[in-house]
């Protein structure tokens, strides 16, 4: 019973924060891009690793100052590093789609045996985008 409650808590979860009232009509200059369903069960391991990795690409890294810049440990393997990002990292409104990623590459990909420190970076903002100084 308590691994079937686990199984479902993350639809439940993004079933509350979910808003089913219709869009307001948006001007074709401020219209957003539709963004793709959630997935509650991957195809396979790399696929979900390309959806995250799809996703990630989406994220805010423009900057105008190192302090506009952070690092987020967004992929399950912590031997990849993190993910340089516009401060405070993932926006709220795309957190659960996040979440989902996350959860279907835990789900498809088989756990390496190999654990990793999460790896030293420095953030900075080189030609208006985020990136990690100790890679640069």
């Amino acid at each position: 019973m308590k691994r079937l409650f686990l199984a479902l808590l993350p639809l439940a979860l993004l079933a509350c924060n979910s808003n089913d009232a219709p869009a307001p009509a948006a001007s074709a200059k401020t219209a957003r891009r539709p963004e793709p369903p959630l997935v509650a069960t991957p195809a396979d391991c790399e696929s979900s690793k390309k959806a995250l990795d799809d996703f990630i690409a989406t994220l805010p890294t423009a900057c105008e100052k190192d302090s506009d810049c952070g690092g987020y440990f967004l992929h399950e393997d912590l031997c990849a590093g993190p993910t340089m990002l516009h401060t405070p990292g993932c926006p709220p409104d795309n957190k659960g789609r996040l979440f989902v990623l996350q959860e279907n590459i835990r789900r498809a990909c088989k756990s390496d045996a190999a654990t990793c420190e999460p790896v030293a970076y420095e953030a900075a903002c080189v030609g208006g985008k985020c990136v990690d100084k100790k890679k640069h």
